[in-house]
């Protein structure tokens, strides 16, 4: 079996990719050496790492925030190509969005493909696929599955629904103020779903419609994922005017910066826009931080 490394400064990519590796390496799919190891900007090289990637036979990587150029990231770049590791790095966002070595553009493609389309499924056939891949086998692994892009998220839905006439008709009542709000995509495929949840019941508990849905924060077109104005013409408007009396974005990104949303047409709208913060740390630190 081959040692596989993947590195993060993404908490829930992390958790994620954990949980899936521990159930592959439980089932004795997967090297047991092969681990998913913490990074941040502060990370610092040393002999440890030298040693444990001596024996590594593919690195992939997730990297938010600060672009590549750290003394680790450039340390760790150098060594491993300097080695001949396969590795594919994602620092989307950065200045360098991805870097690879070693794998072809089909094999990239699909490595993305499970890494973006996200959920249990496509994480554990990522590691397995990466397994074939490297040891030259023949594929057998599903291919990547897409599941849905963006939808609105409702706690006593039996589904997700893509059609905002559908769920206004299921669960919006007349002559109610209604809330539009964005949340991101892997929460809904992770099912991490307790503040959405508390909030739509909250909000028709105190008489007002919510339309809730979920989206990418930073969309790839090429992967067939809708742009934030699709997303939010789709499901917050109709003939171009809000169907929707307030927006809460819960995603950690300023709507018009993004250009999900223009100045103009916030003043267009007329409706107030709320940044919501969703954090991992306690109020009173994240407030001092």
């Amino acid at each position: 079996m081959k040692k596989i490394l993947f590195l993060t400064n993404v908490i829930r990519r992390m958790g994620m990719m954990q949980q899936t590796l521990e159930k592959l390496q439980q089932e004795n799919v997967i090297a047991q050496d092969s681990a998913c190891i913490w990074i941040t900007e502060n990370t610092t090289w040393d002999n440890k790492w030298q040693e444990q990637l001596k024996t590594t036979d593919c690195i992939l990587m997730k990297w938010m925030g600060t672009g590549l150029d750290t003394p680790f990231l450039r340390t760790l770049r150098q060594f491993i190509q300097k080695q001949g590791i396969p590795y594919y790095i994602d620092a989307a966002g950065s200045n360098e969005p991805e870097l690879s070595a070693c794998f072809t553009a089909q094999q990239l493609a699909t490595i993305k493909q499970y890494a973006m389309f996200g959920g249990e499924h496509n994480y554990l056939h990522l590691w397995q696929y990466m397994e074939q891949l490297l040891n030259k086998e023949e594929i057998t692994v599903p291919e990547p599955n897409p599941i849905h892009w963006c939808g609105i998220y409702h706690p006593h839905a039996q589904k997700v629904y893509t059609d905002v006439v559908e769920y206004q008709k299921d669960f919006c009542k007349p002559n109610r103020p209604t809330i539009g709000m964005f949340f991101y995509r892997d929460e809904w495929v992770w099912g991490d779903l307790t503040y959405q949840t508390a909030i739509i019941e909250e909000a028709e508990k105190q008489g007002l419609n919510i339309i809730c849905v979920f989206t990418n924060g930073m969309p790839n077109k090429e992967m067939g994922m809708p742009l934030l104005p699709e997303v939010v013409e789709r499901f917050f408007c109709e003939n171009g005017l809000p169907i929707i009396d307030v927006l809460i974005n819960v995603m950690k990104f300023s709507l018009t910066s993004s250009g999900a949303l223009t100045i103009a047409k916030l003043k267009q709208w007329n409706i107030p826009v709320l940044e919501a913060y969703t954090i991992m740390t306690p109020y009173e630190e994240w407030k001092n931080s």
